[in-house]
């Protein structure tokens, strides 16, 4: 018993149980407004993730009024969402938008300070096209993002935010911090150009394992296809001796996720105690999230995902660890093939710390 409390003391000790209320009630907020608004519920999901996802924006402190910062910030999900969109159009436009966008997502969003700045941005983009949101029904993703977005800003910056808004941020000019800020984002867009530096790099073989990825699985018959997609493309990461660590965490979480909701949907097979199960869940793998606990936070995302198909419980099952297992796999051999020699080397236009060259 002992042993139990303690292990149960540990994993509470990873938990931030408000930071993931709060961002669950801020999905639901914002699915709910965009389904009644719009009635499409995948559109209604996939907009709500403007909102859950927020305080992954890299740019959401920008210094703007309010009457400007909003319209930027739902500009920047717009515009990948759009991109997002019209890859689903056919093969070619596909691959090469998912060979473009993420490569600018990454070198523009990526600085020392926040290696995972592109995430935000590339998850709307990839999500657009997972849940086959065509170009024919944007216009009711457009008016589901912006309920998200909304709900997002109202809530971090004016309800929850403890930061005194004096008359300093009256005194910001709104013109001049865009007009900035566009020109370091084509800075360093220009920069990475020269393929010299880790963040290209990576910009590279992102783009080419989501173009591969998404097209490839995105034209074969396969339900749920996107589950080996999601797999690749979430497995790579910016830190290139991390990727083993990150691939088998993937695989053993989304295997407990897996045994846990099957489990969950055979002795509890009621809709409401599933959906219930689901929440706590979904409140659960955020909660792991600010303190870094990714292995958690894969077990209670699967289980998320797994509740949102359409399957008997062992089937759907077999399928997401069959998917993930695909995935990691294709991951693992991109990142080993693409740009091999940077794994021993530190790039020129790195600097060379003692961390940067093991990560390297």
């Amino acid at each position: 018993m002992k042993k139990i409390n303690n292990w149960l003391h540990k994993e509470f000790e990873k938990l931030h149980i408000g930071f993931g209320i709060k961002q669950t009630g801020l999905f639901l907020i914002s699915c709910i407004l965009s389904y009644f608004v719009t009635g499409n519920p995948t559109v209604s999901l996939t907009g709500a993730l403007a909102s859950l996802l927020y305080f992954l924006m890299p740019n959401k402190d920008i210094k703007l009024k309010s009457a400007f910062k909003l319209p930027v910030l739902y500009l920047g999900v717009l515009t990948v969402a759009f991109f997002g969109s019209l890859a689903t159009t056919n093969t070619v436009t596909s691959l090469a938008l998912n060979m473009i966008v993420p490569f600018i997502i990454v070198c523009m969003l990526n600085d020392e300070s926040n290696v995972l700045g592109y995430a935000y941005h590339y998850i709307i983009f990839t999500y657009v096209q997972f849940t086959e949101i065509t170009l024919k029904i944007f216009p009711l993703y457009v008016i589901a993002a912006f309920i998200g977005m909304l709900v997002a800003y109202v809530f971090h910056d004016f309800v929850w935010s403890s930061d005194e808004r004096d008359v300093q941020l009256e005194a910001v000019d709104d013109k001049k911090v865009i007009v900035e800020s566009i020109k370091t984002a084509s800075v360093k867009v220009k920069e990475s150009l020269e393929f010299d530096s880790l963040t290209s790099r990576f910009a590279v073989i992102l783009s080419v394992a989501t173009a591969v990825s998404i097209t490839l699985w995105s034209y074969v018959d396969l339900p749920k296809w996107y589950w080996i997609a999601k797999a690749t493309c979430f497995t790579l990461v910016p830190i290139w001796s991390q990727i083993k660590y990150r691939a088998a965490d993937r695989l053993k979480s989304t295997a407990v996720g897996c045994a846990i909701f099957s489990a969950c949907s055979l002795l509890a097979p009621h809709k409401y105690v599933l959906i219930l199960a689901t929440l706590l869940a979904l409140v659960l793998a955020i909660s792991y999230i600010p303190k870094k606990q990714m292995s958690e936070f894969y077990v209670f995302s699967a289980f998320v995902s797994l509740s949102l198909a359409s399957f008997p419980p062992i089937t759907v099952s077999m399928y997401k660890a069959t998917y993930v297992l695909i995935g990691v796999l294709l991951a693992a051999i991109m990142n080993w093939l693409l740009l091999p020699n940077v794994a021993n080397k530190v790039c020129r236009n790195d600097t060379v710390k003692n961390e940067t060259t093991t990560v390297c």
